[in-house]
């Protein structure tokens, strides 16, 4: 271990070099030695220094030059100063104090005293060196744990995220829990396969979970662009909806464009697996209108669902329609009547819910779409929309 002396104005020193490195054990002394002129001082610097010794017996003209190297340098501002010297007043040794010198040495000293005194001078630098390697490693560790918890916390919030709706998202992690919402206007879409059933009995498990893994996905790229809330996927059916947890007048609107894409999304893929031999996959969407409550269920694992009449009849509404079609009801017909084009198929018997009327929704208005399929809208729609 190298230990760096800085000797100003002190010859003393190099005569007993040896004798410290004696005294401090397997450590070897690095001395400088320079006078007190300042161009003297700037030559040494840079370097390493971890004790200064200085002879002098002139008080303010030693409290001048440890305040111009320590302004010089910032680097020497912490570093322990040895004064040799024959200051025999009070007011002298608080001078010295005043400016940072942390041992005096008399010049009447012996030179075993002044070693030992060096030797102190070593042991308060390499304490010193020890505790800030502590707060280092201290500070460093808690640094790095705050980064990990940053981190978890901003996993944890988009994982929640992604389970539930942003605004219910806020609302637990603020207050620890989201309050139930009643809604008077949320539109609820379904899906489902027709023949899943069969399906399943001709594909290995993996790769029915590959297909629906590939619909989903998809299904929930078109849901997000229309401001829909997915809400869950049972089995081969998909649900979204709305109007939630944002509400806004214009969902019956939305729910009808996302179930018109979904549907030239199977059409085209279906295309596409007819030339490679491969066999369609036939989706129903059922779309309605009505008031529903929606809210967070669980403790440990949360789900965001709603429950009301309007998401019983909007499973209806999909059980009772027909692959490739979109199947609405009377009431969200009442919502999207002036943009989309409509086949009344007149009161349709729904389990559990009797005669509903019904409407299978063709494609948008021509004055309103840019597409001839009827499935993109123009501007003038989006003006319409805006006014809802």
């Amino acid at each position: 271990m190298e230990f760096t002396l800085w000797s100003i104005e002190c010859s003393k020193i190099k005569t007993l070099k040896s004798d410290i490195e004696l005294l401090l054990q397997g450590v070897t002394i690095k001395l400088f030695e320079t006078g007190s002129e300042k161009l003297d001082l700037i030559e040494y610097v840079d370097e390493r220094i971890d004790l200064i010794f200085i002879e002098g017996s002139d008080a303010e003209q030693l409290k001048k030059l440890i305040y111009f190297f320590r302004e010089f340098n910032q680097l020497l501002e912490f570093i322990p100063i040895l004064l040799y010297t024959d200051f025999d007043t009070f007011k002298e040794v608080s001078t010295a104090e005043n400016v940072g010198i942390i041992d005096l040495v008399s010049t009447q000293s012996s030179d075993v005293e002044i070693c030992f005194r060096i030797k102190h001078g070593y042991d308060v630098v390499f304490k010193t060196k020890e505790l800030r390697a502590e707060n280092y490693s201290y500070r460093t560790e808690l640094r790095d744990n705050y980064k990990q918890l940053e981190y978890q916390k901003r996993r944890s919030e988009e994982l929640l995220l992604n389970i539930l709706p942003e605004e219910t998202s806020r609302e637990l992690m603020i207050h620890g829990f989201a309050k139930p919402q009643f809604y008077k206007r949320v539109t609820v879409l379904f899906t489902d396969f027709k023949g899943f059933t069969n399906t399943c009995e001709r594909m290995l498990p993996e790769d029915i979970v590959k297909e629906l893994d590939f619909f989903f996905s998809k299904f929930d790229e078109i849901s997000e662009r229309h401001y829909a809330e997915k809400i869950k996927t049972i089995g081969d059916a998909y649900m979204c909806a709305g109007g939630i947890p944002m509400r806004n007048n214009s969902n019956p609107v939305d729910m009808v464009l996302i179930g018109l894409e979904m549907q030239e999304f199977m059409m085209q893929n279906n295309a596409e697996r007819a030339q490679r031999g491969e066999e369609a996959w036939n989706l129903r969407v059922g779309i309605h209108t009505g008031k529903l409550i929606a809210g967070v269920i669980g403790r440990k694992k949360f789900a965001y669902d709603i429950w009301g009449d309007a998401v019983n009849t909007a499973s209806r509404m999909e059980s009772s329609g027909e692959p490739g079609m979109v199947n609405i009801s009377g009431e969200t017909y009442k919502y999207i009547r002036h943009l989309f084009e409509c086949e009344y198929r007149g009161k349709v018997y729904a389990k559990n819910k009797g005669e509903i009327d019904m409407y299978f929704v063709k494609r948008i208005i021509p004055e309103y779409s840019i597409d001839e399929t009827g499935i993109r809208p123009n501007e003038q729609f989006i003006w319409e929309l805006a006014q809802l």
